[in-house]
């Protein structure tokens, strides 16, 4: 196998194979690295095609990065993750905001999801003084349920531990766990409400057809 094959589990046809880096492209941005900590990075986008099903896929990295080149520890780009339906603009751009930095650096990532749960409780129109206040008012008004209280308050006190000296670190787990929490919480607030509206109109709709063609009928 060359160096520019790897074995990874396509995102196209789901077989652990072998990927082949067909080609790389190298790009400048300015990251910010940790709260305060702002640098140029070097971006590697890598098309890649899997040796089974021969289909492409892109993944982005960062000299930063855990191990530059490994695509196991790169972002993939195409085909994309699965959007989140009904989910607010900002929210949105910033959670990808922190998406981007996860693996180059948990702590700072911890930051940014506190920071979007901020922007959560504001669309939500929590009151309270405090970020935990806020998410105790979303409790108190039925918007999340107990387990995600628990969930938004575990999101909470990283993204503080992230935000001010700790000894206690945030690593990859840790940021993964961060970012399986966020997305049950957003999947709660927004996605499920906004699927059930999309299934609601849709069934109204089918209701109204019928109504037609029984009227037809007569």
């Amino acid at each position: 196998m060359s160096a520019k094959e790897q074995i990874l589990v396509c995102p196209h046809c789901g077989n652990k194979a072998s990927q082949e880096i067909k080609c790389t492209a190298l790009g400048k941005e300015e990251i910010e690295l940790d709260p305060g900590n702002v640098t140029d990075a070097e971006i590697y986008t890598y098309f890649v095609q899997c040796k089974t099903c021969l289909e492409t896929s892109i993944y982005t990295d960062w000299e930063y990065g855990t191990n530059p080149g490994n695509l196991a520890h790169a972002t993939l780009l195409y085909p994309s993750v699965k959007k989140l339906m009904g989910i607010p603009k900002a929210i949105q751009d910033s959670y990808a905001e922190a998406k981007r930095i996860q693996k180059i650096s948990p702590i700072a990532f911890a930051v940014l999801i506190r920071k979007v749960l901020e922007y959560l409780c504001k669309d939500q129109n929590a009151s309270g003084a405090s970020l935990k206040q806020q998410l105790e008012d979303l409790a108190d008004r039925n918007i999340i349920p107990a387990t995600l209280v628990r969930m938004t308050n575990a999101l909470r006190y990283l993204g503080n531990l992230g935000a001010h000296s700790s000894e206690i670190k945030i690593g990859a787990e840790e940021a993964q766990i961060m970012d399986d929490f966020f997305v049950a919480v957003v999947e709660y607030v927004y996605v499920a409400p906004e699927k059930l509206r999309i299934l609601n109109e849709k069934l109204k709709n089918k209701n109204s057809a019928n109504s037609v063609s029984l009227k037809k009928e007569k």
